[in-house]
């Protein structure tokens, strides 16, 4: 068996991974690693005490990965067992195959830096770190043995990524992908780009949260000023919302937003806006427009923690503007996916706009990511999705 470099840590480190953390600190490491080369598996150790196995990655604050607490090593068969859990967890929650879902959500399925999505025959995978790059061909293997897919796309892309100093890669392994493609989730009809769209070209870690504005929306004015392609929007609509106004910036993404009103038969319902959601925003408060339903998610604000400031800032902005244009009783739906701020500071600075407007408000449900992209517990920072629901009163 391979004997992999040995590495020291510090006794934080290891409660903090008895907890369930899977990232070594640079700082909590003993030993100099400069010379380790970027990717490479160490054995991770206390002065006394066997830790795990994982890839490391030297100049990086986040030094290292886990990819197991057990005296093993790392093989191909350790990969082929992680990924049959994660399925067994899909398909324990009865998350159906035929319709996108995540199947690999990085740390939460124990697989650090790795991501694989599913829309129907075709697969998308995102590998973020070298050291699970150097997996990729073993990866590409197992996932035509375990799941037998039509299409193979990679979409490596993203900050974390050029962090690494890896490039970025959008690239099909084998298969053939229509683009854009048409997907069916929950009786909706949806045309997705699963080559130029947002992360593998749907959202689908807001897939239950979409099915809750059933209690939401019915008869009422509904507000999506971040619609993206029209998810939120195409719910409220099918779920009894008198009016829908839908508002995406991107000229790129209008022709599939309107494409999916149109695939659903809601041009009488949905009107979409091309424009900017804090623009837009301003223009119907001088018009002294109000809204029985206003919904907030944005794309991230902070992509790192020195961009906390002014992403607080902007959401402020927008909370501000959405509380003005609610009906006394009305319901504000808000997420953050940005993994720099935490629930506290979201609920703090959302009450801090509503206490600015002096408009008080109920909360009535705490939401996160769909259940297909678990936790890991013992690490908030994979806890990247927080919501809420409030009712202005």
């Amino acid at each position: 068996m391979l004997r992999n470099k040995e590495v020291t840590i510090s006794k934080k480190a290891k409660k903090r991974i008895e907890k369930g953390g899977l990232w070594i600190y640079r700082s909590e490491i003993q030993e100099d690693i400069s010379s380790i080369p970027v990717g490479e598996l160490v054995q991770v150790k206390t002065e006394t005490e066997y830790i795990g196995r994982g890839y490391i990655h030297p100049k990086q604050t986040i030094s290292i990965r886990l990819l197991t607490q057990k005296n093993e090593p790392i093989t191909s068969d350790l990969f082929e067992k992680k990924i049959l859990t994660a399925l067994d967890l899909r398909e324990k929650i009865q998350f159906p195959a035929d319709e996108p879902r995540r199947l690999i959500n990085s740390e939460g399925d124990n697989l650090p830096g790795l991501v694989l999505d599913q829309y129907g025959k075709i697969l998308v995978f995102q590998i973020f770190t070298q050291g699970m790059e150097k997996w990729k061909n073993l990866l590409l293997n197992l996932f035509k043995k375990i799941f037998h897919p039509s299409a193979l796309l990679e979409k490596s892309i993203g900050a974390l990524r050029k962090q690494e100093g890896l490039e970025e890669i959008c690239y099909l392994h084998f298969g053939e992908i229509l683009q854009p493609a048409l997907f069916k989730i929950d009786g909706l009809s949806f045309w997705i780009d699963l080559l130029e769209g947002h992360k593998t070209g749907f959202y689908l870690d807001q897939r239950e949260n979409r099915k809750k504005l059933k209690d939401y929306v019915k008869g009422g004015a509904f507000l999506d000023p971040f619609s993206y392609t029209g998810g939120m929007s195409l719910y409220a609509a099918a779920f009894g919302a008198a009016h829908v106004e839908a508002v995406e910036d991107s000229h790129k993404i209008i022709p599939l937003l309107e494409k999916n009103i149109q695939e659903n038969k809601m041009k009488d319902r949905i009107l979409f806006f091309q424009g900017n959601a804090f623009h837009f925003l301003r223009e119907k408060i001088l018009e002294k427009k109000v809204y029985d339903t206003i919904l907030l998610d944005p794309s991230s604000f902070a992509k790192n923690k020195k961009d906390f400031k002014k992403a607080l800032s902007g959401y402020k902005e927008i909370h501000l503007s959405a509380l003005k244009l609610l009906h006394s009783g009305g319901f504000l739906i808000t997420y953050s996916c940005s993994q720099n701020i935490t629930e506290k500071d979201f609920l703090e600075m959302i009450l801090e706009a509503a206490a600015d407007t002096k408009r008080s408000l109920q909360i009535i449900e705490r939401q996160g990511a769909s259940r297909d992209h678990p936790v890991r517990g013992g690490m908030p920072e994979t806890e990247y999705l927080k919501g809420f629901i409030f009712r202005v009163v």
